[in-house]
């Protein structure tokens, strides 16, 4: 089977514009695309370790040292040394921060109601199964 389109470059758009709306929506909370899966993993496991924070987010490690100070600046989260290892530090979620919960998940599902107009559940379900294959094997590529 030929392709004469790259699959790279609708996941490439959807990024871009994904970003954007994002930004635009956080604007007004001082909190850019590049914070809010911070926000995310905090959501679900508050007080862990920025290594940890790190390896679920997939980013480099400067990366996420400037996205946790600019939530730290911004009010949002703290962090606090752990008293196992006083090289690591743990970061928890300000009431601030936790008060984003809602509005980031609004903000989501929002843009998942734009990107799955006009499709079935069938379609939609096939659409998450291949993202997520991909995902998969672009996970194994980055092991090798």
């Amino acid at each position: 089977m030929e392709y004469n389109e790259h699959i790279g470059k609708y996941i490439s758009y959807l990024y871009r514009i994904g970003q954007c709306f994002i930004n635009k929506r956080l604007e007004p909370y001082n909190i850019g695309s590049g914070q809010f899966p911070y926000l995310m993993v905090l959501f679900n496991k508050d007080g862990i370790s920025q290594e940890s924070i790190n390896e679920i987010v997939r980013m480099d490690k400067a990366t996420t040292v400037r996205a946790i100070k600019k939530l730290v600046a911004e009010g949002y989260v703290h962090r606090k040394r752990d008293l196992l290892d006083r090289r690591s530090y743990k970061i928890f979620l300000t009431d601030r921060g936790l008060s984003m919960k809602p509005i980031i998940f609004n903000i989501l599902r929002e843009w998942n109601s734009i990107l799955l107009k006009n499709m079935d559940d069938q379609e939609k379900i096939f659409a998450l199964k291949l993202l997520g294959k991909m995902a998969e094997n672009i996970s194994q590529l980055k092991n090798n």
